[in-house]
């Protein structure tokens, strides 16, 4: 975008101007025509800037926006760990997980729960998500908290739902019966059609794509809902994703792209990456959303990031991960399976990041009143991590995990290419808000009528 001052921001698109304001993270878009009389279609010529200026502060075209916080200092997600142990060995986990490690007991599962629910700011609704690792590993742990943590809930008056998040390949028909009566939302890993599981492979170097598959089409046959998560190392597995999930009745997916954290370092080969390949993950992403919010044959599908994104542009509650700052250790906390509390799963792999153990007599919420690392998101978030940051147009939207940024680009002057794919994608989705608002509508909230 182009700069009118140091406060304000402009771009031309082909039917309208968009107007925007970093610091707030305000927006205004309008068309043309109505610009005529600002000049902004001539910016550059008649350098006119001050009286533009004047124009849109008089207008109030650029308010201070009031971005609604879900559960505003409330803790409402609970990620637990069943174990750092996994059956995969995907050339990406960001976290290195092996067939080595460690498993989470009941005892320091319920303590460390205890000690969550006594924190002053749990919301009324909340969510207890199983992640690892791969959380099936230790399905017995599941089974036996899970009823135990819904009894505690229920007679707290707190209304609890409970996800998963797993690669798919120990689901059996057992466990999907158990995870459909406690109404688990279920999500998923597999990373579109077999050719692109390539980097999804067993423990001992085996495929995986038959046994997720398997479970998918089970899910399917039992009516039991889930979503799916992928991993984008090459921009045509966008809407050839759009395609496999449509054939396997996958209504809700989420595409991150792929980071270079952890065994991709080493495993992947990073060729088609975003790294090397911006334009082209941008084109093609944009080609996925005008898909699912103007072509009526997906009407229902949904893409994660897509979704947060334009509730972060629209200040419809934006999503914990799109906010300035993010909602580790304040709208989440995270136990791992050695016993460990953490701002969020994202956090577990910094070294000084811990808030307290489980074991410890402390209270939890004074250990985090007197956290570094969470004080440090809370008054930092990505303002700290990055330089570049502080120059770009969208930091008070940013749809960029804040430890990525802080573990890896800290120090890096240029600005990374995840950074500019959301600047140019929020961009366009501008473009697209304005020119098809009902369509948006209708994306967002399923059964929308104007």
């Amino acid at each position: 975008m182009k700069n009118l001052n140091k406060e304000i921001f402009y771009k031309v698109n082909d039917n309208s101007v968009t107007i925007l304001k970093p610091d707030t993270g305000a927006w205004s878009i309008t068309s043309k025509n109505n610009c005529f009389n600002l000049g902004i279609n001539y910016i550059d010529i008649i350098n006119n800037k001050e009286a533009i200026i004047d124009y849109i502060n008089n207008h109030n075209m650029l308010p201070n926006p009031i971005i609604e916080k879900p559960c505003e200092n409330r803790i409402n997600l609970f990620i637990i760990d069943t174990t750092n142990i996994c059956n995969f060995r995907c050339k990406y986990c960001s976290v290195n997980a092996s067939d080595c490690g460690s498993y989470l007991d009941y005892q320091t599962l319920m303590r460390g729960f205890h000690k969550f629910l006594d924190l002053p700011n749990i919301n009324d609704y909340l969510t207890i998500e199983f992640s690892g690792g791969e959380p099936l590993i230790n399905y017995d742990l599941i089974e036996k908290s899970v009823p135990e943590i819904k009894r505690i809930c229920d007679n707290n008056n707190i209304c609890v739902k409970f996800a998963i998040q797993t690669n798919g390949a120990l689901l059996n028909d057992d466990i999907a019966d158990f995870l459909s009566k406690y109404n688990f939302s279920i999500g998923i890993s597999i990373d579109g059609y077999k050719k692109w599981n390539i980097n999804r492979i067993n423990s001992d170097d085996a495929e995986s794509y038959d046994k997720v598959i398997r479970t998918i089409r089970m899910l399917n046959e039992k009516n039991i809902s889930f979503s799916t998560l992928g991993v984008v190392y090459n921009p045509k597995q966008y809407l050839e994703y759009l395609q496999f999930a449509r054939e396997n009745n996958i209504k809700q997916f989420r595409l991150n792209t792929l980071t270079n954290i952890g065994r991709s370092k080493t495993d992947m080969d990073l060729q088609n990456s975003i790294i090397n390949n911006l334009d082209e993950y941008v084109v093609d992403y944009i080609k996925l959303a005008k898909e699912l919010i103007l072509n009526e044959e997906y009407h229902g599908y949904k893409e994660a990031n897509l979704t947060y994104a334009l509730m972060a542009l629209l200040d419809y509650m934006p999503h914990m991960c799109f906010r300035t700052p993010c909602g580790a250790g304040c709208n989440q906390l995270h136990l791992s399976a050695d016993g460990y509390f953490y701002p969020c799963q994202d956090w577990r792999s910094i070294n000084d990041s811990s808030i307290d153990s489980v074991n410890s007599d402390c209270s939890l919420q004074e250990k985090i009143n007197d956290s570094k690392r969470i004080d440090f998101i809370i008054k930092g978030n990505v303002y700290n991590y990055s330089q570049i940051c502080d120059n770009c147009d969208w930091r008070k939207r940013c749809g960029i995990c804040a430890r990525e940024l802080y573990s890896e680009y800290k120090d890096d002057g240029k600005k990374i290419a995840l950074c500019k794919f959301y600047n140019e994608i929020y961009e366009e989705l501008l473009d697209i808000i304005y020119t098809n608002r009902e369509d948006i509508m209708k994306y967002l909230f399923i059964g929308y009528e104007s």
